[in-house]
């Protein structure tokens, strides 16, 4: 408790206000998990795909995929063998990903930090991306897409600032190993930021290096592409790429063709706007600014915008489907660039000495969020309970009472 109030000691009330709603979100869908099951919320990914893979995971089949259809079975597993050890533990498994936006949440305040933001603006930042609708959606699923971020961001972080040390370059190899391991799409991420910052990287790296960080890289990551090519001679199986043929049935519209088609473009930029609220109108706005004024010295900047630019593909190449509730939901493939955007937006509100504003309107954005949960009454009066007496022990400190 001391270390809690020591932390809340040193925040403003915005940030404690965004600790408060981070702690209500926490609490909702821990309560969430206990009280219904994979069944009961019924996605059909985790039902069909997720939750199999983890079970035949525990029965020994991890290099013996087993024949989901459309060859799913043989997707990237790293995601699945987190959920087998809460199948394992007898854990609920709506705690996957509740675990997934603690680790996300913690992760994105120590990326803002990295990049100079301050520690206020920080944690309304890690705050705002745990808040966005697309975000939330996914965590009482077993979907993959949150420990996808969580791998991400962690290495983003690592690049950000490279060290020359052998501790360094093994937590480097694991990072980019459970990058390309937790989802297909990882690969692309992965070259995105490496390329990004290889020149910073280059200036540490020896053969002794290359080997401590190739390493991690291949029994995390590149094991399963391995092992896919072994059994299907495809090594993005189920998936037809670079010359390989998948599975069959495996065929679907990229999401690029949602954009062209008449039908569904409408459809594509409400889930857009549902998804994602004013998070689409902020980086356009800022990017104008940045080319109006030509805002110097912001290289950290730039690169964000970069990778934002490039990971934005994965939405576009991805599969997709016309339906709304499908539109809807594969706007989870631009959680990645909405998490650099973002940051990006904040940096630059930095700058701008507008940090006021972008304060105001996350907050007021992500609370928009909370309208769509269910109403549990006890659940609040836990949370303000706890609030208060967090409250009542940092005030006592200071001689007055709240």
């Amino acid at each position: 408790m001391k270390i809690i109030i020591k932390i809340l000691e040193k925040l403003d009330n915005t940030s404690l206000i965004s600790i408060s709603l981070f702690l209500l979100l926490i609490i909702y869908f821990v309560f969430y998990a206990f009280k219904f099951t994979p069944e009961a919320v019924n996605e059909l990914d985790s039902l069909g795909q997720h939750i199999p893979l983890a079970e035949s995971i525990l029965e020994g089949k991890l290099f013996d995929p087993p024949e989901l259809s459309n060859g799913l079975g043989y997707y990237m597993p790293i995601g699945e063998i987190i959920l087998a050890v809460f199948i394992w533990m007898g854990v609920p498994l709506g705690l996957y990903n509740v675990l997934a936006i603690i680790i996300l949440f913690y992760l994105c305040y120590k990326l803002a930090t990295r990049f100079s933001l301050g520690r206020n603006l920080s944690i309304i930042y890690a705050f705002s991306i745990s808040y966005l609708n697309s975000v939330t959606r996914l965590i009482p699923t077993q979907k993959n897409d949150l420990w996808l971020n969580v791998f991400f961001v962690w290495l983003l972080y690592l690049l950000a600032k490279p060290r020359k040390d052998y501790k360094y370059f093994l937590l480097l190899g694991f990072s980019i190993g459970l990058l390309v391991g937790v989802k297909y799409s990882g690969i692309i991420l992965a070259v995105i930021l490496l390329g990004v910052y290889f020149k910073d990287v280059k200036k540490y790296l020896s053969l002794n290096s290359l080997i401590v960080v190739s390493i991690p890289v291949v029994l995390s990551g590149l094991i399963w592409y391995l092992r896919n090519y072994a059994i299907t001679r495809n090594p993005f199986y189920p998936v037809t790429l670079l010359g390989f043929r998948g599975h069959p049935n495996f065929v679907v519209p990229q999401g690029y063709e949602n954009l062209i088609s008449k039908e569904s473009i409408i459809l594509t930029l409400e889930a857009l706007i549902s998804e994602y609220l004013l998070w689409v109108l902020l980086p356009i706005l800022f990017l104008v600014k940045i080319f109006k004024d030509k805002v110097q010295n912001a290289k950290a900047i730039n690169k964000l915008l970069l990778i934002g630019g490039f990971s934005s593909l994965i939405y576009f190449l991805g599969p997709t489907d016309f339906t709304r509730v499908n539109i809807t939901s594969n706007m989870r493939f631009l959680q990645v660039p909405f998490i650099i955007l973002i940051l990006a937006v904040f940096l630059l509100a930095k700058k701008f000495k507008r940090e006021k504003e972008i304060v105001i309107l996350s907050i007021l954005s992500s609370v928009a969020v909370l309208a769509q949960f269910s109403y549990y009454p006890k659940l609040i009066i836990i949370w303000l309970a706890m609030i208060l007496i967090l409250l009542l022990k940092k005030s006592h400190k200071y001689g007055y009472v709240v």
